[in-house]
């Protein structure tokens, strides 16, 4: 998937989460207005005080998942953009000069892949990748 692609995708999100949480807290709102202004009867002012805290406790869960992870995730992407470029710079300036005496093939930061990734999805990734992956997994 492309960066454009992403970002429009994000967009997406980022509007439809607005709507939806929009949305429930016009409705909370609402149900608050009809609870203290309209006239209920007495049998029914029970059930719509209880809806009022429901629906209250959904827009606090939805708003809250939404924005925290939505942080979270932006905050995630660029720690790990910015510490795999960190390490691709190092590596760079690490690396030994080729044909020097004692140079080998290796690279100077060597990547231990962590348990939880299986071989052949360690073997298929770029060493940037690499980085990432050993960064979220590191303890």
């Amino acid at each position: 998937m492309s960066d454009a692609a992403a970002t429009d995708g994000q967009k997406a999100v980022n509007i439809s989460g607005a709507i939806l949480a929009g949305a429930l807290v016009a409705l909370y709102w609402f149900l608050a207005w009809a609870l203290i202004y309209k006239d209920i009867p007495q049998q029914n002012a029970t059930n719509l005080a209880m809806v009022i805290g429901v629906v209250g406790n959904i827009v606090g869960v939805v708003m809250g998942w939404y924005f925290r992870s939505s942080q979270e995730a932006r905050k995630q992407a660029e720690t790990i953009s910015t510490q795999a470029t960190i390490i691709g710079k190092a590596q760079d300036k690490l690396a030994p000069v080729a044909g020097a005496p004692g140079a080998s093939a290796q690279p100077a930061i060597v990547l231990v892949k962590p348990a939880e990734i299986a071989q052949a999805d360690w073997d298929a990734m770029t060493d940037v990748d690499k980085a990432a992956v050993v960064l979220r997994y590191a303890k």
